[in-house]
């Protein structure tokens, strides 16, 4: 397929924060994301402050949980709509989350974070390549071994 050819997404289209939670607000509940937090909690083992990175983070709903539990968190999200209210519940809940707009196939952090997570259906929606850009973006996101805690 050449490139005059190629299928274009909008993806601020796709994930318009109204139509969104729309249709995807009763598989997003409250309970729901207590326990996704949980699971995030036991299966990274994180047992005292750990700086994360939300990939694809929406409107906060891991995001400022972990925070509220001490953990230094960043959200990343293509969504401005989406982390303006991710920002509004921070400040209702008092954490110091921080929220960027911004695509995952651009971020550029260095050896910065203890883990990278990114929730329900947020990687695998571009092509092969980029895919594999994001996740070097994550690589280089990380901190390297030797800067690691030993879980």
């Amino acid at each position: 397929m050449n490139k005059e050819n190629e299928f274009k997404v909008d993806w601020e289209a796709v994930f318009e924060p109204d139509d969104y939670l729309y249709f995807y607000y009763d598989g997003l509940a409250y309970k729901q994301n207590e326990k996704e937090v949980k699971f995030i909690v036991r299966e990274l083992n994180l047992k005292e402050p750990q700086k994360i990175l939300d990939l694809a983070c929406g409107y906060g709903r891991h995001t400022n949980k972990l925070a509220a539990l001490g953990h230094d968190v960043t959200g990343v999200d293509i969504t401005k709509g989406f982390l303006e209210m991710a920002g509004y519940e921070a400040k209702e809940m008092n954490t110091n989350s921080r929220y960027i707009v911004q695509d995952m196939r651009e971020i550029n952090f260095h050896n910065e974070f203890d883990c990278v997570i990114s929730m329900s259906t947020s990687f695998g929606f571009f092509k092969d390549d980029e895919n594999f850009l994001v996740l070097e973006n994550v690589s280089r996101a990380l901190k390297t071994r030797r800067n690691h805690r030993n879980y």
